[in-house]
């Protein structure tokens, strides 16, 4: 069952209920638009619409042709919020790292590194002051 939403055009403030589009919707919308070369997102997103201003169905092309560009752009992102919330809700979810555990081996590790660099600054420390020592004896 695709859940129902309902939008209100900011400005024409028209109300609309939409849901989902099931597959077959879509293959038959992409289908019928193969032979053309159609920018099928406006197609698409009015086929999601079950009621438009009180009446059953999509708006009429015409009816959808007179929104303003605010009202379209809004619809689409209302669509996609929605679905992505609703696709990121259904989304298997993965076995990821153990984000603690790999923060306090990167701790460990950083640690390791500071004392390797310490122990490699005296090192150099040492040779250098030896070589210091070697080419003025009476220091």
């Amino acid at each position: 069952m695709l859940p129902e939403f309902e939008f209100t055009l900011p400005a024409c403030a028209k109300t609309l209920t939409w849901k989902p589009l099931a597959v077959g919707a879509s293959l038959d919308t992409t289908a019928a638009n193969q032979s053309t070369m159609t920018n099928l997102g406006p197609a698409l997103l009015i086929k999601r619409v079950i009621r438009y201003d009180g009446k059953e169905g999509p708006p009429s092309p015409a009816e959808w042709r007179a929104w303003e560009e605010i009202d379209y752009e809004s619809f689409a992102d209302e669509v996609a919020e929605k679905e992505g919330a609703r696709k990121a809700m259904f989304r298997k979810k993965r076995a990821g790292e153990d984000v603690d555990g790999a923060l306090k081996v990167a701790i460990v590790d950083c640690q390791q590194a500071a004392a390797n660099l310490g122990r490699a600054l005296t090192a150099l420390l040492e040779v250098h002051e030896a070589s210091k020592a070697a080419r003025d004896p009476l220091g």
